[in-house]
């Protein structure tokens, strides 16, 4: 079976951009797992999740960033999320997740809340 997800990276501000598009289950997360990984083994900790062409996530998905949550904010980093559409963001609320990663209806708006917060 083919991964359907696709990934783009891009640095604006000092923030790691990750754009999101396909599905993001059991069979793909690992590949955005890696990539998040190599981000901080590369001194990158501020990174902003574009889920703007996510159309699908299941737990394991949320596991990536919480798991990874801890690290980057020990670094003065952060994971952050932009872009949810209404089904993926009433699951993220669902499980209570709006109370452990920030969330924005845009990508400036995430990058300007790294700056402000300097995180």
């Amino acid at each position: 079976m083919a991964i359907k997800l696709e990934i783009t990276q891009e640095e604006i501000k000092g923030v790691q951009i990750i754009g999101i598009k396909g599905r993001m289950d059991d069979v793909s997360y690992p590949i955005i797992e890696r990539l998040i990984m190599r981000l901080f083994d590369n001194g990158k900790y501020k990174i902003l999740i574009d889920m703007k062409n996510l159309e699908y996530m299941n737990s394991a998905g949320w596991v990536v960033f919480i798991g990874n949550l801890k690290q980057m904010r020990d670094h003065k980093g952060d994971i952050k999320l932009c872009r949810m559409n209404d089904s993926i963001y009433d699951i993220f609320k669902q499980m209570g997740l709006d109370y452990i990663i920030h969330t924005y209806s845009g990508i400036e708006e995430g990058i300007k809340a790294f700056k402000k917060n300097n995180t």
